[in-house]
């Protein structure tokens, strides 16, 4: 099958769920075309590494490209920009509670000249320039905990149930369920709930005098264009297509396969 009709079949697949609600799509594990590419080759083009005076990181997490080719990186408290040579430009990162300032970032990202740092607790979202200066926060008029990414001249966003502690009875711990809403920002805040919910699983604990819980499965997001994104939240291969403005699940793609065998190398 050629790009471009592969292209035109994925349009057809979005008109006809549109059209008639959400279909199901299974994809084979073995395709039917031997040529089908479904590992895409990893090629080095940067590195930044603390080898030779190179710079070093704590714990990174949240890595975003920008515009001129280079890397914005959230790293425990910092917040790093880079060239697209892996040259350190600025730390973006201010701590405190005052305007432009944080004590943690939740999510990141970059938005044509500007980046944005948003903080779950308490909740705001830092907007500065490319050269690190601030230039204003949002404030979300509605709970808000995760920054997804763009989502047309909005912001694509999720919020969490409460953990449910009460419901954790067993000494070994119990499985919880946790249900995130997708939710709409506008750039002055003003924030609108979809029906939109996806459960994730975590696992939690008790302890003498307090609690552990962590991550079973994660509710992973990527807006795409049209108005559309696509969310995952299980641990099988299971992809929705929404469309969040309309609240309306489109498509969702499954494929048969095999469970890699988990190891852990030393």
């Amino acid at each position: 099958m050629t790009v471009r009709n592969a292209f035109l079949a994925l349009v057809s697949i979005f008109t006809i769920s549109a059209a008639f609600g959400q279909e199901t799509v299974t994809l084979p594990a073995n395709p039917a075309n031997p040529r089908a590419g479904r590992v895409l080759a990893l090629r080095e083009v940067v590195r930044i590494s603390d080898v030779q005076g190179g710079f070093y990181f704590k714990g990174p997490s949240r890595i975003q490209t920008v515009p001129d080719g280079g890397l914005l990186v959230a790293d425990e408290d910092e917040l790093l920009r880079f060239d697209a040579a892996g040259k350190f430009v600025v730390n973006m990162y201010r701590p405190g509670q005052g305007p432009g300032e944080l004590r943690q970032i939740t999510d990141c990202l970059v938005r044509g000249a500007e980046v944005l740092a948003f903080q779950a607790q308490p909740m705001k979202c830092v907007v500065s320039g490319l050269d690190g200066k601030f230039l204003r926060e949002i404030k979300p008029d509605a709970p808000v905990s995760r920054l997804l990414g763009r989502y047309g001249d909005r912001l694509l966003m999720a919020a969490n149930s409460a953990i449910p502690f009460d419901k954790i009875k067993k000494p070994e711990g119990d499985i919880l369920d946790i249900v995130w809403t997708l939710k709409l920002m506008s750039v002055e805040g003003a924030v609108e709930a979809t029906t939109m919910t996806y459960p994730t699983k975590w696992f939690a604990k008790r302890l003498p005098g307090a609690f552990i819980a962590n991550n079973l499965t994660f509710l992973l997001c990527a807006p795409l264009e049209g108005g559309l994104a696509a969310v995952t939240n299980e641990d099988v291969y299971s992809i929705q297509i929404a469309d969040p403005a309309k609240n309306a699940r489109l498509l969702t793609i499954r494929r048969d396969y095999r469970r890699a065998k988990y190891e852990i190398v030393r």
